[in-house]
């Protein structure tokens, strides 16, 4: 029996509801001078993927001045702005008999010169899997915070000035306890609960001069999600098969659609190894679904799933499945391959029904961070959020899709993604905004970063796409294109300066009209220094 089909339906760390099939997309990280570093430590080729023993605290302080020809989101104007921010973080890392920690925090502190806006943000990656009682119980810790554009359309952070008004704030934390008794070559048995929670806030309906109002509003949004779980897992007494099952029965409480939701399930998985690289998958179980929002949505009944898991080396994986969810047919498919030693192509495919918390805290929960604060996913960066699609509160049917080649050379590293993401609005967060939204969106992005010297980088970012919504009768697409050069020096071994030029332009069409949006430059200056 090989080695892939016994870890495939091993108890996970975290155990997902029925709920979490929607994956993130992949995609490397955009930070200045720091796409060489990432792709080393996801290769292995030099940069440590795991913390060294004991406890590692980094705390930094960053300082930056920004300019741009056009603050976009500042209602009724959209003129030029200097923005003053203070950058302060720390990334800590904590391997012990007892826990494995990593935290990321860096919030920032901005002031916008034009009408005397201000913002803090908090940013925030962590994770830490503590053990109670050895090899019995154990509680896995996540957060995650982020601020993101809150209409689509726009590129990652710090490519483009956005007015705070224009900005969404996202904070999610989950606390995950589980007791583990295990029965040798026999197997497994779990039993844990989830508490999590998610919100979005600090949205106004200001917009830009010349900038046409969304095409949806979103609001302040919340949900408190409750799972318990009960699950047992098949171990080598087996030989070439394997199987698992599952009870789980989830609560959730929040604002619009996941006001009194529920999710429950029963599921039981199967697999039979074929050859040592080929597992055959099947599952089959029942949902128990309930939605709030307009109109309501429910589904009780049947769900079933075929497919298939290959490892064609070791550092491979393919996992490919079809079936029935929350009583609509949905694919999925993940994989991460090796093309050579420095050259990954990472895929993922995937549809189901969620809400935009939903969305968020399953990717959260369903993902570890490397010692930078990366989030992964068996292996694969992944992006919790994205910047280009926006922010929704309703509930919809979504397809994501998105592959992210990553290659890297002895002065050079390369990362190219395509993203598509295609939702269909099932109900709305309330009766005032009850009308049908259907939207698709995707882009293509390419990174590249060289060494110039050894202590001078120098990396440039280009992404193209285009958005396009419907909402009863009223069409819009925004077509979006962002350029970024950016230069990053090692002044010493604690300090680090950078400069960076941004240009966006962003247009508007649809029914309502034309509109087009000026370029926009953003010329930003700073420095960091760790102690």
């Amino acid at each position: 029996m090989s080695a892939a089909a016994t870890l495939l339906l091993a108890a996970p760390p975290f155990v997902p509801s029925a709920k979490a099939q929607l994956l993130p997309d992949t995609g490397t990280t955009m930070q200045v001078g720091a796409l060489h570093q990432q792709l080393e430590g996801l290769l292995n080729t030099g940069a440590s993927t795991t913390a060294s023993p004991g406890w590692t605290i980094s705390p930094a302080l960053g300082a930056q001045e920004s300019w741009t020809n056009q603050l976009l989101g500042l209602n009724g104007t959209g003129k030029s702005s200097f923005m003053t921010t203070l950058l302060p973080s720390v990334l800590i890392n904590g391997q012990t008999d007892r826990t494995n920690t990593t935290i990321n925090y860096a919030p920032s502190l901005e002031y916008y010169s034009n009408a005397s806006q201000y913002q803090i943000s908090q940013n925030l990656d962590a994770a830490s899997k503590i053990t109670l009682v050895p090899e019995r119980l154990f509680l896995d810790l996540r957060g995650f915070a982020s601020v993101q554009p809150t209409y689509a359309g726009y590129g990652p952070a710090g490519t483009t000035a956005v007015a705070n008004q224009a900005q969404t704030q996202t904070l999610g934390f989950s606390a995950h306890p589980y007791l583990r008794q295990s029965f040798g070559d026999l197997g497994d048995a779990e039993l844990g609960a989830t508490l999590s929670h998610a919100s979005q806030n600090g949205v106004t309906a200001s917009v830009a001069s010349g900038q046409p109002a969304p095409i949806t509003t979103v609001g302040g949004q919340n949900l408190t999600s409750e799972q318990e779980y009960f699950s047992l897992s098949s171990g080598s007494a087996f030989g070439r098969t394997s199987a698992s099952m599952m009870l789980s029965a989830n609560q959730d409480t929040g604002s619009g659609v996941m006001n009194n939701a529920s999710q429950d399930e029963a599921v039981i998985n199967l697999g039979y190894a074929i050859t040592r690289s080929v597992t055959a998958l099947t599952s089959f179980g029942y949902d128990d679904i309930h939605y709030a929002g307009t109109p309501p949505y429910t589904y009780s009944g049947p769900q079933w799933s075929v497919g298939a898991h290959w490892v064609p080396n070791p550092d491979s994986s393919v996992t490919a499945t079809y079936g029935s969810q929350e009583g609509v047919q949905s694919a999925q498919f993940n994989a991460s391959y090796a093309v050579t030693a420095r050259t990954r192509v990472f895929a993922r495919y995937s549809e189901g029904i969620t809400s935009g918390l939903e969305q968020i805290l399953n990717a959260m929960n369903g993902s570890s961070l490397d010692t930078a604060g990366n989030p992964m996913a068996n292996g694969t960066p992944v992006q919790i959020n994205n910047s280009f699609y926006g922010v929704q509160n309703n509930l919809a049917r979504v397809t994501d899709a998105s592959v992210t080649v990553t290659t890297l050379l002895d002065r050079d590293a390369i990362s190219v993604t395509f993203s598509r993401q295609q939702s269909h609005q099932i109900a709305a967060a309330a009766a005032t905004s009850a009308s049908s939204l259907n939207a698709t969106g995707w882009y293509g992005t390419l990174t590249w970063q060289r060494s110039l010297w050894p202590d001078l980088n120098a990396s440039a970012f280009v992404e193209w796409g285009t958005n396009q919504g419907l909402q009863t009768g009223t069409g819009q697409n925004s077509d979006t294109l962002v350029f970024s050069l950016n230069l990053s020096y090692v002044v010493s071994r604690t300090v680090s300066a950078y400069a960076q030029y941004s240009w966006t332009r962003q247009n508007y069409t649809g029914t309502a009209g034309t509109v087009p949006i000026l370029p926009t430059s953003l010329i930003v200056i700073g420095a960091r220094k760790t102690f």
